[in-house]
């Protein structure tokens, strides 16, 4: 990536025309374009043939290569830096896709834009998902809130090719609006966004062209068609963007128990309003929340729309299955 010194292993197997491998013969090693240093290199073939070195390549853009002699052969390696600047495009709640009430600290937001990383990275292993990173793959994601003071890293959750999910930083409550930079390799210019105290977001899966909830009864089941929720009992729905609690973690870092909200959620199942248990972060992750309801007796068999409110922000809708 232009604007990066990159170091990289040089290794060749040199032969004669009968196969055979060259042995103990002087190598040298010599930058031939670009502004790139030789490191370290062996002084001779080896025993099989191989003659190695390491180069540290210039950050400037366009073709280097380094040049390895030995007799009268020589050995090209070619390397190009490229000119990739990210862009940002727009910025949303990672559970609703939206972001038309601004997008809360503390939720977890996807970033979209081009050139942000060469391959995806998948979501952390166990270990990782308590304590997320400012950096993975090479980028990184910087929010700055000149109002409030505010200059902080974005805890990278997953990244792909042209977004990444982030938690946004608690230090950013009480503004009304931020921007974000996503650095790989170089900084996208920034890009401004509007801030707000809740943006609740229901996750959800795809099922027969229906987003079902993201929903679990009481027994960790994952409630879907073939497992519809049972009305009188508890579901328990994963969120984001739920807006204060009562103690919040380090940004990035994840709570051991429940943190309650500030605000109290209304959970409509169906158009009826659903009895509230509990409504707070996920304890061992960073970023989610989870709210617990119980599905109105009222309600007949079938699948029903949901949605949250908090404090008068409205969540997407998503359907859930009830028998």
């Amino acid at each position: 990536v232009e604007g990066e010194e990159e170091s990289q292993t040089l290794v060749a197997r040199v032969t004669d025309q009968f196969g055979a491998p060259v042995v103990e013969r002087p190598v040298t090693f010599r930058v031939a374009e670009g502004s790139g240093e030789i490191e370290w290199s062996v002084s001779s073939s080896g025993s099989t043939g191989l003659v190695y070195g390491s180069v540290r390549y210039g950050p400037e853009a366009g073709s280097q290569s380094v040049v390895a002699t030995i007799g009268s052969l020589d050995l090209t390696f070619s390397y190009e830096a490229t000119e990739t600047v990210p862009e940002v495009t727009s910025i949303h709640n990672a559970a609703s896709q939206s972001s038309a009430q601004g997008v809360a600290p503390g939720s977890l937001v996807t970033i979209r834009g081009t050139g942000f990383a060469e391959y995806a990275s998948g979501p952390p292993q166990a270990y990782q998902a308590s304590r997320l990173s400012i950096t993975r793959k090479g980028v990184s994601v910087a929010f700055d809130a000149p109002a409030l003071g505010v200059s902080a890293a974005g805890r990278i959750l997953e990244i792909g090719e042209d977004w990444v999910t982030v938690q946004l930083p608690w230090e950013l409550q009480g503004g009304t609006e931020a921007s974000v930079k996503v650095r790989s390799g170089q900084n996208s210019a920034p890009f401004a966004f509007r801030l707000a105290t809740a943006d609740p977001g229901i996750f959800a899966f795809e099922s027969d062209g229906l987003a079902m909830a993201w929903a679990t009864a009481s027994d960790g089941t994952l409630v879907s068609s073939d497992a519809p929720a049972s009305r009188g009992a508890e579901v328990t729905f994963l969120m984001t963007g739920n807006g204060p609690v009562e103690s919040a973690p380090p940004s990035g870092e994840a709570g051991e128990v429940v943190v309650s909200t500030v605000d109290t959620p209304v959970v409509q199942i169906g158009g009826i309003a659903a009895d509230v248990t509990s409504s707070g972060l996920s304890p061992g992750t960073v970023g989610f929340y989870s709210i617990a309801a119980i599905v109105p007796e009222s309600l007949q068999a079938g699948t029903h729309p949901v949605q949250v409110t908090v404090n008068s922000a409205q969540s997407n809708i998503v359907q859930l299955p009830v028998q």
